[in-house]
């Protein structure tokens, strides 16, 4: 082989060995700028899916207060209307209720057995004082029956919106 021939080969061998090196390098470059694309182009896609089941959202839970508030409002001018008739039903002259009534009564409303030996030294209540007692308790039910009703009619929209 002539020397000149052989004096070239390192300078082949470095000039191939760039060619590689700028081949290689160009195309990872395209390869991360593509996956960058596609990686930006899914998270924008997702965020406007964020961005749409947040404004979904809102707009049920504010429907949904709306007419929380709305029946709340009724039931308690409904409570406060029927507290208003009692001395009209009930007069205040009416029958005094014994205190087994009031003993009666409390268990009932504390969901608890009555103890039969506070029978003995619970004091009468008048019938009008214990019909208001029972318009109040029956109002705050139904204030806590809508509040319910609300919470499941939220519920079920923030799933549907999933």
């Amino acid at each position: 082989m002539p020397l000149a021939l052989l004096q070239n080969i390192p300078w082949k061998l470095l000039g191939i060995i760039i060619i590689c090196t700028g081949i290689y390098f160009l195309g990872r470059s395209h390869g991360v700028d593509s996956v960058q694309k596609e990686w930006d182009a899914a998270n924008g896609q997702q965020s406007k899916i964020v961005i749409d089941t947040i404004i979904k959202q809102a707009a049920g839970s504010e429907r949904i207060v709306t007419k929380y508030v709305e029946s709340i409002r009724i039931i308690k001018e409904k409570g406060k209307t029927i507290t208003n008739e009692v001395p009209i039903y009930v007069p205040y002259d009416s029958c005094t209720l014994p205190g087994g009534f009031r003993v009666l009564h409390d268990a009932a409303a504390s969901n608890e057995f009555p103890d039969a030996a506070s029978i003995t030294d619970a004091a009468s209540v008048d019938a009008q004082v214990a019909a208001t007692t029972v318009v109040e308790n029956y109002s705050t039910c139904y204030e806590i029956r809508e509040q319910l009703i609300s919470l499941q009619d939220w519920v079920n929209t923030m799933r549907k919106t999933l």
